[in-house]
């Protein structure tokens, strides 16, 4: 029984090491080539599995691949999101520059090894290519009890419907794909050689602006 417990548990892990493996590589891959442009085979070759129909067997597709990797990216965001909220209290109470913090800050720490926000591109490739339902995201599941996130961005939605009504999808659509923008131009200068700002300044100053587009619109 106990050699049993032991294989499965062996065969489990690499398991999930070859799941994370490939989603990294996608991950990757698609944030450089484009999400329809790399090749499932390519994916599976690129993390090392002699089984060219791995990410098939692992994940049933692109699709179930992409839905894997926003969880696992939702999920490791879900820990500084939460730590901040605890220091930072109710939601409703909270100043409209922490609650675009609780959004957009943990991006910051989603990097490879060189140092690029992957994970950015290949959200701002996929919502600007394809629109936020294409693929369902933990994000905006609005159900989920597990995740504080759906309710960081009913909130957000909350405040940005009481300045313009109707407006809020394509309010938080706008800022969203402005900061990871910011994030993916930031990695690009960077690698040309290009002198930068230091990111996390960068962010600070795009997530002050954010803030102080609700307070304008709040005194019209």
């Amino acid at each position: 029984m106990a050699t049993t417990t032991t294989g499965t548990s062996g065969e489990n892990g690499r398991s999930a090491r070859s799941r994370l493996k490939m989603m990294r590589v996608a991950e990757e891959l698609f944030a450089r080539d484009g999400i329809n442009e790399v090749s499932l085979r390519t994916i599976a070759a690129a993390a090392g599995q002699l089984n060219v129909a791995a990410v098939q067997y692992h994940f049933g597709g692109r699709d179930g691949l992409l839905r894997a990797i926003f969880e696992y990216r939702v999920r490791e965001m879900e820990v500084t999101r939460k730590a901040k909220l605890e220091c930072l209290g109710a939601l409703r109470s909270i100043s409209d520059r922490d609650l675009l913090g609780l959004v957009y800050e943990p991006y910051l720490d989603l990097t490879n090894e060189d140092g690029d926000h992957c994970y950015a591109r290949l959200l701002l490739t996929y919502l600007t290519r394809f629109g936020r339902h294409a693929v369902p995201h933990p994000a905006e599941d609005e159900t989920s009890e597990e995740l504080v996130i759906p309710r960081i961005l009913a909130e957000l939605r909350r405040r940005l419907d009481q300045h313009e009504a109707g407006k809020a999808d394509a309010r938080t659509l706008m800022m969203t794909t402005g900061f990871l923008s910011l994030l993916c131009e930031h990695d690009v200068r960077r690698d040309a050689g290009m002198d930068v700002d230091d990111v996390r300044e960068l962010a600070s100053w795009s997530l002050d602006l954010m803030a102080a587009a609700f307070s304008l619109h709040g005194k019209q």
